[in-house]
């Protein structure tokens, strides 16, 4: 396959210009056809049919300026030939003459059948287009629209076209305020000058200045060669031409791996004796003292058809080496398409993948991969364009590529722009363009020819919105301050932008790609809040370049939870908030701290709260309160403390009493302390003994008054004292099960006594008896619901055995006595929550 060089290398002139060529051999040409036919018929006619002649083999071999200039000679001698302004206007729209192109199509307009010419509505549409004529060039698509017998490729063009410059009228408001800057003269030059790149303290460019010299054609052809230039030194280009041993050949573009050591370029040869070249793709190595070695072909070109314009970029994911290259190759979308390969160790490529997401039934072609924000961008003809190639970008989606996007004027006009590249160091983007302006040798009237190389400044920045909000409901928050800091090692790093409370919610930053920041909002009234935004990858920045951060300031109320008893900070408790006592089945906020005191809720301090404090092992304690209203707006954090007392289990004193001697009576020289006989049983029998007590304390008295004061004393004590003790007990032992349940641990204090009958050595072990007594009360009490926590020591028992030592009745003569009586006891005193 073949195609105009044009088309795979620069758009530039693919005839080359007179003024490009030796003058002097043209016009021997042109005389020589006067003489040659001048004596043997009439010169004007022979002349212009030779002419014509000259004409259409120019156009045949695509040399598109040659064939245009003969049928302008040919038009002098008869400016009545329609047929011969048409090919004149046709060729100069070919080689991009649109000026002198739409002069032609005019004569033909005013004064032809244009029936005769189906097409030129089409071709003016299209001059018109180049031009940015998009009010008239939409006019002569809908002219050209509504003929009859129109080939469907010629419809489809137009409707392109026509949706193009409709689209293009409104797209050239929306033009970016920068300016593009032609180059100097000491790069762009007459000839075209166009894909340039920079790699350290050069950059290199490829330009079509070296003249075929063997060249079989007249005028002859050019060959485009890769330029290398000092940077910031204009003046002293030096050619860098790879050792490819034919004067014949084409070598552009320059691609170099990311480690420098391999250079990829495009090694082309013109097809026959026509403008038409095919290109195949090679790589050298590169010294580090910049010296190409020779050329080695690629293996992934295929034969016959054109493999070009090589750019060398990281993938994405992996980091290795990926080729981007053009080619028209069979299994395409159609004309020129993208293609993407896996760069391996020895230069070579491999697992070549046509870009779909990318490429159109048109031609896609000029890839630059740019790591750094992760965008492709290329230049293309089969999307929307505002005229010819257009330069779009796709961004990283995937493992593909998005959507692609325009690139706004100026950086896209009207003709063809392509071979956009990014250089960082001089904060620039370059590009190449055929705009009129690129064109200095020509006349205004004969615009036409050459790439030239432009550039425009390179922004890279990233604008940040940050919005300021209420915490708790998203609501809106102005008259916040919000500071932008740059991070450098990790630390709160370098604060480089800080903006004061304002009437809204809203702030605008310019941040960079590579940096990491930290936003941290703050205002009166409300605690602070931060955010990260970290670009180091600049993947995921959205196509429009601006990034949202939003920061939510809190209102602050801190809990502190308290030991009562000694004021020390009191861990593991559980803090409830609430709108209301009533509502605290429904709490806005419960949190458990098991290793702080201190209990942090975000919140609106403008409402009424419920607060509560709870621990096991202590009492819970609760409050209620509403934050005075010319406060709120000045609290940033509001602080309460609760105090929670130990949860002891609040009784009153319990007397357990026993039977004389009893549990188990012994010898004064037994010294057992232990029992198994469990208090219950033990007191069942003694309340059956009243009528021993009372015969023994009653029967003997003959008063009557005092006979009934003494059985009423014994009756009362029997009821209420053994009898209560007991029931008292039972009711302990519930409430004791029920704490133990829920996780609660308690030391119960026990004291047994005895009365003064008997040796006082004796009467300790006896206290120590009965205290075993009740303890064995507890763990057989129901069956034993109590044994495991005894056994697991959430219930402990505290015990001192006074013996006689604590007696109340020091001389009672009887064991029936109501003082000896009252003195064999046991005590139960209090019950304390342990930890």
């Amino acid at each position: 396959m073949s195609g105009s060089f044009q088309t795979f290398l620069p758009d530039y002139l693919s005839s080359i210009p007179l003024t490009h060529l030796d003058y002097t051999s043209y016009m021997k040409r042109y005389l020589f056809l006067l003489f040659l036919f001048g004596c043997s018929m009439p010169l004007s006619a022979q002349t212009m049919e030779q002419f014509i002649e000259d004409a259409e083999k120019q156009h045949e071999n695509e040399n598109y300026y040659g064939a245009y200039d003969s049928y302008r000679i040919a038009t002098e001698f008869d400016e009545s030939r329609m047929d011969l302004w048409y090919h004149q206007g046709e060729n100069a729209r070919l080689y991009t003459a649109y000026e002198t192109a739409l002069g032609a199509y005019q004569q033909v307009l005013q004064h032809a059948d244009i029936s005769e010419f189906p097409e030129l509505h089409l071709r003016m549409g299209q001059v018109h287009q180049f031009l940015g004529n998009y009010e008239e060039a939409v006019g002569h698509y809908r002219q050209f629209l509504s003929q009859g017998n129109i080939s469907e490729a010629n419809r489809a063009l137009a409707d392109k076209n026509l949706t193009d410059s409709e689209w293009a009228a409104g797209r050239l408001q929306d033009a970016d305020p920068i300016q593009v800057t032609h180059l100097n003269p000491d790069i762009n030059t007459k000839y075209s000058d166009f894909a340039l790149r920079r790699r350290g303290a050069f950059s290199y460019y490829t330009s079509n200045r070296i003249p075929f010299e063997n060249d079989k054609l007249y005028p002859i052809r050019y060959l485009s060669r890769i330029f290398r230039i000092p940077n910031g030194d204009t003046l002293s280009a030096e050619v860098t031409i790879p050792n490819v041993g034919q004067d014949s050949i084409h070598t552009a573009h320059t691609a170099f791996n990311t480690e420098g050591t391999r250079v990829y370029y495009s090694i082309c040869e013109y097809v026959g004796d026509t403008e038409s070249v095919r290109c195949d793709l090679h790589f050298s190595t590169f010294g580090s003292n910049g010296e190409w070695g020779p050329p080695t072909r690629m293996s992934i070109n295929v034969p016959g058809a054109n493999n070009t314009q090589p750019h060398v970029a990281p993938d994405p994911d992996t980091g290795a080496d990926m080729l981007y290259f053009v080619s028209d190759r069979t299994g395409g979308k159609g004309g020129l398409d993208i293609y993407r390969a896996t760069l391996l160790e020895d230069g070579t490529a491999a697992d070549i993948v046509n870009l779909e997401d990318i490429n159109t039934a048109g031609d896609d072609v000029t890839p630059y991969y740019d790591s750094r924000t992760c965008r492709l961008y290329f230049s293309t003809d089969g999307r929307k364009t505002l005229g010819g190639f257009d330069i779009y970008y796709a961004p990283v989606v995937g493992d593909g590529f998005g959507e692609p996007v325009h690139l706004n004027s100026p950086v896209n006009g009207s003709f063809h722009d392509r071979y956009y590249v990014i250089a960082r160091e001089d904060q620039k983007a370059y590009f190449s363009s055929n705009r009129q302006e690129a064109s200095i040798q020509w006349t205004a009237d004969e615009a036409a020819c050459c790439d030239d190389l432009y550039s425009v400044p390179f922004d890279e920045t990233i604008i940040l919105d940050v919005y300021t909000h209420r915490r708790l409901d998203s609501s809106d928050l102005d008259r916040s301050a919000v500071t932008l800091f740059r991070l450098n090692t990790g630390d709160k790093g370098e604060e480089i932008d800080a903006r004061p409370p304002q009437d809204s919610n809203h702030f605008v930053f310019a941040v960079q790609p590579g940096n990491t920041y930290a936003l941290e909002g703050n205002r009166i009234a409300f605690g602070p809040d931060s955010s990260r935004v970290d670009l180091t990858n600049s993947c995921d920045v959205p196509v429009d370049r601006r990034l949202r951060r939003d920061l939510f300031l809190p209102q602050s109320l801190f809990v502190n939870v308290f030991d009562e008893e000694t004021r020390e900070p009191l861990n593991g408790a559980t803090v409830l908030l609430a709108s209301s006592k009533e509502s605290k089945d429904h709490p806005l906020v419960e949190e458990h701290k098991e290793d702080t005191n201190c209990f942090h809720f975000y919140m609106h301090l403008d409402q009424p709260l419920y607060v509560s404090a709870d621990r096991r092992m202590y009492i819970s304690r609760d409050t209620s309160f509403t934050i005075p209203e010319e406060l709120v707006d000045r609290l940033g954090n509001y602080e309460i403390d609760i105090y929670l007392p130990k949860d002891s289990i609040e009784i009153d004193t319990i007397e357990l009493f026993f039977d004389n001697d009893l549990p188990v009576p012994t010898s004064k020289w037994d010294r057992m302390t232990t029992t198994e006989v469990e208090y219950s049983k033990t007191n069942i029998d003694y309340q059956a003994r009243i009528k021993d007590f009372l015969e023994d304390q009653v029967s003997k008295i003959t008063d009557k008054n005092q006979k009934f004061t003494v059985q009423t004393q014994f009756e009362a004590f029997f009821e209420n004292d053994v009898k209560g003790g007991l029931t008292r007990l039972e009711a302990l032992a519930d409430t004791l099960f029920n704490r133990l349940q829920n996780g609660g641990r308690y030391s119960m204090y026990i004291q047994g006594h005895a009365s003064v009958r008997g040796n006082p050595a004796y009467n300790e072990d006896l206290s120590k008896r009965r205290i075993d007594s009740v303890k064995d009360f507890f763990r057989e009490y129901k069956g034993g619901i109590l044994a495991k926590y005894i056994q697991q020591k959430a219930l402990i028992f505290t015990e001192d055995e006074f013996g006689s030592r604590a007696a109340k009745s020091k001389n009672d003569a009887s064991i029936f006595g109501l003082g000896a009586s009252r003195d064999r006891r046991v005590t139960i005193t209090k019950i304390q929550a342990i930890n």
